[in-house]
């Protein structure tokens, strides 16, 4: 018989747990007067040093990307749920966030997407959000802004920095250009 392919599980095992503690801690509202933070950069910032975003009323949230690496989500071949990762998702719905699912799929793949979230028990009321591309040229980095919008986006998982923030793909580090002497004038962020 043909060997069964199966994705491997989506996250290290206890990484999830850690990451809802983490969510939960920051979903209070802060003290009056004060700005929540967003784990999202402040595209304002970028053309200084980048800071953290602040909101005001949004709804808190978090972003868990599906994309693995560079890749895009495939739904015909979907990785298994990591251990935990359901239970810590739902303790973070009880607690009054909204789960944000980011993938570069296109809008069109929104409910075999939507399904597959249900099915793995990941989504299993139907009341995530579904972070997808709308257009051909658009990036995962600029919807999450559209979103930031309407939710407080306090906490990230992703398989790379990239993911929620294009600039990182960029970014540098000296040591790789201290042969080319224009290293010490590149700070690593």
């Amino acid at each position: 018989p043909p060997a069964v392919a199966t994705a491997a599980p989506l996250g290290p095992q206890g990484a999830f747990e850690a990451f809802a503690r983490y969510a939960a801690d920051h979903a209070a509202p802060p003290p009056p007067g004060r700005a929540r933070g967003s784990a999202l950069i402040d595209p304002a910032s970028l053309i200084r040093t980048p800071q953290p975003g602040r909101c005001t009323t949004q709804a808190p949230a978090v972003a868990l990307d599906l994309d693995p690496g560079t890749a895009t989500f495939d739904p015909d071949d979907p990785p298994l749920p990591a251990p935990g990762l359901a239970e810590s998702l739902a303790s973070l719905r009880l607690a009054g966030l909204t789960v944000l699912w980011v993938s570069a799929l296109p809008e069109r793949e929104a409910e075999r997407l939507a399904t597959i979230l249900r099915a793995t028990g990941l989504d299993p009321d139907g009341e995530d959000r579904l972070v997808l591309l709308r257009e051909a040229n658009d990036r995962k980095a600029t919807r999450l802004q559209q979103e930031a919008r309407r939710f407080c986006i306090i906490a990230m998982a992703a398989d790379r920095r990239g993911d929620f923030d294009s600039a990182a793909s960029f970014r540098i580090a000296p040591k790789r250009c201290n042969s080319a002497g224009v290293g010490s004038r590149l700070r690593a962020r």
